[in-house]
């Protein structure tokens, strides 16, 4: 059972990194096409936060 949790594990991380480089495209993109509303920025801020980029 061992052998098989630490893959999950290891898979897990590194969708969470994926993930947190897909949506810090995406707020950049974000960022850049509307800059002036605040509440698409304060989101982008949150996950970011939320996948600790």
């Amino acid at each position: 059972m061992q052998q098989t949790i630490k893959p999950e594990r290891h898979k897990a991380a590194a969708g969470r990194e994926n993930l947190g480089a897909y949506v810090t495209r995406i707020c950049r993109k974000m960022a850049q096409i509307v800059e002036k509303t605040c509440r698409k920025r304060k989101y982008c801020v949150k996950s970011a936060e939320y996948y600790k980029i």
